[in-house]
């Protein structure tokens, strides 16, 4: 949905940082909430972390003084700002983390919440990364802060031999998953897309993780969303080579639930083998169906691959051969769709 404002206005932040002697708040996350998470997925603060403080006179930014692993504690105001215009607040508000806020509508009279969504998120082993999480404070008095989640999790769990240097899921009616959003402090659970939309949420690894035969976790942080038809998962390797997970059937993922999904084997040994002989510049290659789990890819015989969820079939061959040998490998398959036969002169179906 696109923004109805004519953008956010930030606070300005002052250069001189606040003395040490400033007053303290004190925050609390709700029992379900999740900034990162311990060995027994519960919620804990990170050591310095920072957030929003915005009381009704002026915006503030302040520092967790806690460590790592902390489930309550105190901030310190470590810098303050000026508004740029006036806002009326019914209550005191706080949002985490302090780097993903961007502000407020510039329209007078209404004060919606502007944050940044990021498509590229950081791994964690049995979590999620520091400040990727988003959350909402309030406090009646200005001084105790309680925080609820906005984000959602999509939990995976991926077995095989490879290593995996990332992740990227896609709705496969292209939802919105990352972006500029903006939501209403007494409504958090509608969330407003606004601009510098992305369709897809990618987990960055790293330097890899190591899959084996038992399974590796991942969970990927992003806003809450229905998948209407489902989504696609795409784990990238180490070696090049690339793996897919496709579903069909319509998802929810809830603000404030980790989300699991079925495991995931990237080593396959049953594939199935549709092989083509192909006459011609285009080609329209049947596609398998009958699954909501299919995975696989055309290998195109001129040098190119494309995974299986990637389109329709449809192949533009790249170079200036006139004839071409094209393999469809794919898994869970039940059934093989032709759309067009033209240029099609042999089909070897016998190990699909």
């Amino acid at each position: 949905m696109a923004s109805m404002f004519h953008g956010c206005v930030q606070p300005v932040l002052e250069e001189s940082e606040v003395s040490e002697n400033e007053d303290f708040i004190y925050a609390s996350i709700s029992e379900e909430t999740k900034v990162q998470l311990n060995s027994r997925k519960k919620t804990v603060w990170t050591a310095e972390d920072q957030i929003w403080v915005f009381y009704p006179d002026q915006p503030s930014v302040w520092t967790f003084t806690g460590e790592t692993g902390d489930r309550t504690g105190t901030f310190r105001k470590t810098a303050y700002g000026s508004y740029p215009a006036d806002y009326v607040f019914d209550r005191i508000y706080a949002v985490y983390p302090y780097s993903l806020f961007l502000g407020w509508s510039g329209n007078p009279g209404v004060t919606p919440f502007f944050m940044n969504a990021p498509s590229v998120v950081d791994y964690v082993p049995g979590g999620y990364a520091v400040g990727e999480n988003l959350m909402l404070g309030v406090s009646d008095d200005g001084t105790d802060f309680r925080f609820m989640n906005l984000s959602s999790y999509l939990k995976l769990s991926i077995t095989g031999s490879r290593v995996v240097t990332g992740i990227t899921v896609t709705g496969n009616s292209q939802e919105n998953l990352a972006g500029v959003f903006y939501f209403y402090a007494g409504k958090p659970d509608e969330i407003l897309w606004s601009s510098n939309l992305s369709k897809s949420v990618t987990l960055d690894c790293g330097n890899g993780v190591q899959l084996s035969s038992t399974p590796s976790e991942f969970i990927i942080t992003m806003m809450p969303v229905v998948f209407s038809a489902g989504f696609t998962v795409d784990i990238q390797f180490s070696d090049g080579t690339h793996f897919s997970q496709r579903t069909s059937k319509p998802v929810s993922l809830d603000r404030n639930v980790i989300q699991p999904m079925s495991l995931i084997k990237t080593d396959i040994e049953d594939w199935q083998y549709v092989v083509i002989s192909h006459i011609g510049k285009y080609l329209y290659c049947p596609v398998p169906g009958g699954s909501s789990s299919m995975n696989g890819s055309f290998l195109w015989g001129d040098g190119t691959e494309s995974d299986l969820s990637s389109g329709n079939g449809f192949h533009e061959f790249s170079d200036d051969l006139t004839g071409h040998t094209v393999t469809l490998k794919s898994s869970n398959a039940k059934s093989l769709h032709f759309k067009n036969m033209s240029g099609i002169y042999r089909i070897d179906m016998s190990e699909f």
